[in-house]
Parts: C-alpha cells; structure tokens; sequence
C-alpha cells in the first residue's frame, strides 16, 4: 500500500494518484532486496 504524502490516506500500489485527494504518486524505483 502507498501512503499519500498530503492526507497520509492508503492506496493501492499502483495508484498514480491519491483517491482522497487527488495528489499526484511520484515515480519510485521498486526495490527489489
């Protein structure tokens, strides 16, 4: 789950934006360790 930076809401992984407040998903590299 990806924590939105601007409302701290939880969305899916692949979410390109927040759905409960519309913020923009930076890009970041999927660490594979």
């Amino acid at each position: 789950m990806k924590t939105c930076p601007n409302c701290s809401s939880e969305n899916r992984d692949e979410a390109m934006f927040c759905t409960k407040c519309g913020t923009k998903f930076e890009e970041q590299p999927i660490n594979t360790d």
